[in-house]
């Protein structure tokens, strides 16, 4: 009974208490800001370390025992991140800050997963691990708690609570292609006996390399294989990755081979009919490694299976190709745009132009000293909840009750007023709770009526009392943003007249335009608007003033270019009050003609006020551009423009004007030239192939013309064609010749680029050469069917032929009596094609056939038939009724005939020279 206003001190600050039945007295410890913002206190230690305090208590609210107890303030523990997900004995990493704040014994922490907890190590001020106990797969809630489950450690950087996944183990059921080069880059195909979605998995090689895996379906991924430095068996993992973490999902791991790259060296035969089936033979070394359901070759983009001739020999079918292709080459020549010379004439300054004076007055509200307002809330106990402030029915966001100026500022900002400030107060002599907050109204003229704000306050609440209370009072009061009172203004005319001025602020826009036409005529028009047009901050008018379009002076010369009106402040009032004047549109006023010239030849007079077709048609009587310019016309504030374009001139010259017989304010005509003409591409190139030279080609140059010069390269059979349809990164380029060059000879290999000598090319024009498409196919080769190698040196490349020709016989020649047994090259054929038809296959030594037989795909075998008498014939391949094309020729010749051999006998030992006669 002998209680009343019992209270806790904590420094200087004394807040309320409670007493419990059995004796235990409780309050609340006011926020640390206090005693930092504080200026007059300094702490425990005396050098204003506001994290100690000294604590005492009263029961009576003024006398305080407890001496020498302190009470200390720690920083709340912040968790940022929790890593990896995964499953039960994985080792979860937190990381934060302030952690060391709480390691002690009696208030240690641990972690929690869902409803299982794991001793927390403490590793340092931003560190925390722990071991995930085991528990069943989902997803739990995770936070670090007191060691006595109390206090939640639960202060998250980004406000959500986070969460630990238990992920249950993944068996890996199949993984393709089960090696690959050392190099990487294998395109892997892994089955899952799990279903993947809405996770980011990792396959992870041995114990540190891991690359993304791509979810294909439910159970499918794909993941790309590392780079590594020697060739040998690893284990392939799958599992996931958080932070630099990875944790492993797979009980059991699969197996991954790496192997060398192999090399790739030549391709037989190097060609083959385009109905496909030659068999192809692939060299190379490191074949050692193989699986041969997935060897496979690829010409260009077709795939073939393939099996193993030897340990460094693969062989597969051509597969059917439905067109052909030869290397192709194109030359363009290319240079500057083709461009029409455009220059543009214009009088400066528009004819008629009024000039346009406005005279502003105008009032800002001072900043350095707005209103200021205090809003004051205030209860015996502990304030939560929120209040809002209201002025003339619009009502702020809701304000918490101890937030930061800065809050305060956004709430009052969003809907309610434009711009203000707001500081914490501090008031030592308010018992119990309070918070109190200066605002500066910056965006208000004159400042806010307090009669017309309120303050809501039934959001607020008290633990203990409900003596809330919410007050709003005046601090600094605002001066007036007004403008009142008058002002004199005076105008000019152009012999030196004036007339002055007084007008109000309130003055009618009528009543100054019917003073000024009494003194510069009926032809000035006046108008009033409020002043800014745009800005709330500011308060004034503005009269514009637009004055007749010219004025004859005592000089008889027409002016249109007014004086400036002045002003005169005489009893403006207002805060930062201004007055002046602004020349919104100067006048122009111009008459009289003026000419152009090119090359010195001079033009008729130009009438000032001309159309677009009489300035047309006044050039046109210049020889030089007679018939070649094409004019238009625009006018504007910055004066009349024309734009002479001479098409198909090249550069013409600039246009050079003569104004002196305009006349007016400003009368001075420019020429500018906008885009100067370019001229057509000229001048000779040469072509080189292998070191070998054309002669200069001209341009422009014909496909027929171009065909004739190239003959003399060694690019063997090839045709020429002029492109039409150009690439579109040559679209802003002049094309004057673009031709394609196609090798139809050449079958083995890509050819070099031909070489380029533009030395007489001029107009800044270039000559490229490019490859537009390259022979058909190139051929590569996979050992696992996921990865294809090529030669290194260079591309290797199979030809398709579309007919069947004979290109070469060995031998040359044979006896008239027939019996030769010659071979025969072909290209066109291959063993599927004759063996899929019941046509005889024959060799044709000229009209006589011969039964042939396909030794390989290039190679046919025949017997050279009797022919009688000595001849050159010929020789070519008839199949399924139909004849080859022949480039082979076969010579017919008379046996030799032996007269005599000298000596006719040798004993067995003797090593000699014999000779033998022989005709024929």
């Amino acid at each position: 009974r002998f209680i009343e206003n019992p209270a806790c001190k904590f420094g200087d600050v004394i807040v309320p208490a409670q007493i419990s039945r059995d004796f235990v007295i409780s309050c609340e410890s006011p926020d640390q800001d206090i005693f930092e913002n504080n200026g007059n206190h300094s702490g425990i230690d005396g050098v204003g370390d506001a994290s100690k305090v000294e604590f005492s208590v009263s029961l009576n609210g003024v006398d305080f025992f407890g001496d020498g107890l302190v009470y200390e303030y720690t920083k709340s523990p912040v968790v940022y991140s929790m890593s990896p997900r995964g499953s039960g004995g994985s080792v979860v990493v937190v990381r934060g800050k302030f952690f060391d704040t709480v390691d002690s014994d009696d208030f240690g922490i641990i972690c929690q997963f869902g409803e299982l907890i794991a001793k927390a190590v403490i590793v340092n001020d931003d560190e925390v691990t722990c071991v995930a106990p085991h528990q069943s797969e989902g997803t739990v809630q995770f936070q670090l708690v007191s060691q006595d489950l109390e206090i939640l450690v639960n202060e998250f950087y980004d406000q959500t609570p986070l969460q630990y996944t238990y992920l249950p183990p993944i068996e890996i059921t199949s993984l393709a292609p089960s090696f690959g080069t050392i190099h990487g880059d294998t395109m892997l195909l892994i089955e899952l006996d799990w279903t993947a979605e809405h996770i980011h998995l990792r396959c992870i090689y041995g114990k540190n390399l891991a690359s993304v895996a791509n979810i294909i379906n439910g159970t499918m991924i794909t993941c790309l294989t590392p780079l590594v430095m020697k060739p040998g068996w690893i284990s392939v993992d799958i599992g996931i990755e958080d932070e630099e973490n990875l944790t492993i999902l797979t009980p059991i791991s699969a197996q991954y081979r790496y192997v060398v790259e192999p090399t790739i060296k030549s391709i037989y035969p190097p060609r083959g009919s385009m109905s496909g089936g030659s068999l192809v033979t692939i060299s190379g070394e490191n074949f050692h490694y193989h699986d041969e359901r997935s060897v496979h070759c690829r010409f260009g983009n077709q795939t073939s299976p393939a099996v193993f001739a030897t340990d460094n020999e693969v062989q597969c079918r051509s597969p059917a190709v439905d067109e052909i292709t030869r290397e192709v080459q194109a030359v363009r020549l290319v240079g500057e745009p083709i461009r029409d010379e455009v220059q543009e004439i214009r009088i400066v300054g528009t004819p008629i132009a009024r000039e346009i004076q406005w005279v502003i007055v105008e009032s800002s509200e001072s900043r350095e000293a707005p209103q200021v307002v205090r809003v004051l809330l205030t209860a015996s106990t502990g304030m939560e909840g929120y209040f809002k402030l209201t002025y003339r029915g619009f009502a702020s966001e809701p304000i918490g009750v101890k937030a930061a100026p800065e809050e305060v500022e956004n709430c009052l900002a969003s809907g309610l007023f434009e711009s203000v400030g707001v500081k914490r107060v501090l008031d030592e002599s308010i018992y119990g709770d309070y918070s109190a907050f200066d605002v500066s109204f910056y965006s208000v003229p004159g400042g806010v009526d307090l009669a017309d704000m309120s303050c809501d306050r039934s959001a607020v609440t008290s633990k203990w009392s409900g003596d809330i209370q919410c007050i709003i009072v005046e601090i600094v009061p605002s001066s007036t943003s007004l403008v009142e009172g008058s002002f004199e203004l005076t105008v000019f005319d152009f012999d030196g007249n004036e007339l002055p001025i007084i007008l109000s602020v309130e003055s009618t826009a009528y009543s100054l335009e019917q003073k000024l036409r009494s003194f510069i005529g009926s032809d000035v028009s006046v108008t009033k608007s409020k002043w800014p047009f745009t800005s709330i901050s500011k308060s004034g008018f503005i009269w514009m003033v637009t004055f007749p379009s010219f004025h004859h002076s005592s000089s008889g010369i027409p002016l249109a270019d007014w004086p400036l009106i002045t002003v005169d402040d005489i009893s403006l009032s207002g805060t930062d009050t201004a007055l002046h004047v602004v020349e919104r549109v100067k006048g122009n006023w111009v008459e009289g003609s003026f000419s152009l010239s090119i090359d010195g030849i001079e033009s008729s007079p130009i009438p000032f006020d001309s159309s677009a077709e009489d300035v047309q048609a006044i050039l046109n009587e210049i020889a030089l551009v007679a018939g070649n310019v094409v004019v238009g016309q625009s006018s504007g504030l910055e004066g009349i423009t024309w734009l002479c374009t001479f098409p198909g001139l090249g550069n013409v010259g600039d246009l050079v004007p003569n104004s002196d017989d305009l006349v007016g304010d400003i009368g001075i005509v420019t020429v500018e030239t906008i885009s100067q003409g370019s001229d057509p591409l000229e001048g000779k190139f040469k072509l080189s192939f292998n070191g070998i030279s054309t002669h200069p080609i001209s341009l422009p140059s014909s496909a027929l013309e171009l065909t004739q010069k190239i003959s003399v390269l060694p690019i063997g059979d090839f045709t020429i064609s002029v492109e039409t349809a150009l690439d579109s990164n040559y679209q802003h380029f002049q094309v004057e010749n673009s031709f394609l060059i196609t090798f139809t000879g050449f079958v083995n290999d890509e050819q070099p680029l031909l070489s380029i000598d533009a030395s007489w090319v001029s107009n800044g024009a270039t000559i490229l050469v490019e490859r537009v498409r390259s022979l058909c196919c190139r051929v590569a080769l996979s050992l696992n069917g996921v990865d294809y190698f090529s030669r290194n040196n260079g591309a290797l490349i199979f030809a398709y032929d579309k007919k069947i020709a004979a290109v070469s016989i060995a031998p040359q020649f044979g006896s008239i009596e027939g019996g030769t047994g010659v071979n025969l090259t072909v290209i066109g054929l291959s063993h599927s094609t004759v063996e899929s038809d019941s046509s005889t296959l024959y060799c044709m030594f000229g009209e006589v056939e011969v039964i042939g037989v396909l030794a390989d795909d290039m190679t046919v075998s025949c017997v050279a038939p009797a022919y009688g008498i000595e001849a050159t014939v010929v020789v070519g391949i008839k199949f399924n009724g139909k004849l080859s094309e022949s480039r082979a020729s076969f010579g017919f010749v008379p046996e030799p005939i032996i007269d005599f051999i000298s000596p006719e006998s040798l004993p067995s030992i003797d090593i000699s020279t014999v000779s033998i006669d022989v005709h024929g």
